[in-house]
């Protein structure tokens, strides 16, 4: 893992907290022990939400897609419909009590799957409007093959026309 381990990187890194609801990062040391890294990093890498760990100062650097941990149930019943989740992508970044809530809860694996479940909806708009424009390149490809394989008869008969 190098020497430079002892140091402490300068910031954007810090030390990884003790509480549960902070994601670990691990490594494989020289002996091959899983080691969990000392200080981590929140970074958006590929427009992916990433954890990105390290030993020290110019250490390795190891990354781990960041999720949000699954949260235990509640001992009461809260009146929340869990299926309900448009709200986080309609109108996401404009709904300030929303982006409050969200990072009031302290856990930024759920900030990321926020991210990541609205990049999805965006994503499928994508992918749809390219649907759309591949089938009418398709429709029009398959127009321009039924004109030719009209001429390609009209061809071969008269060959055979000729042939007689």
């Amino acid at each position: 893992m190098g020497d430079s381990a002892s140091e402490v990187p300068e910031p954007p890194w810090f030390a990884k907290p003790g509480a549960l609801n902070v994601p670990t990062v691990m490594a494989v040391n020289e002996q091959g022990q899983n080691i969990e890294l000392p200080y981590i990093h929140y970074a958006l890498i590929d427009n992916e939400p990433m954890l990105l760990g390290t030993t020290g100062k110019n250490g390795e650097v190891y990354g781990d897609y960041l999720r949000a941990f699954p949260m235990p149930r509640l001992p009461l019943k809260t009146h929340v419909n869990d299926e309900v989740l448009e709200d986080l992508y309609t109108d996401y970044p404009f709904n300030w009590t929303l982006k409050l809530a969200i990072y009031h809860l302290g856990d930024a694996g759920v900030i990321a799957d926020v991210h990541q479940y609205r990049s999805s909806y965006l994503k499928l708009k994508y992918m749809r409007q390219e649907n759309a424009r591949i089938s009418h390149i398709l429709e029009y490809l398959q127009k321009e093959q039924e004109q030719h394989n009209t001429k390609l008869r009209a061809f071969v008969e008269e060959v055979k026309g000729i042939q007689e």
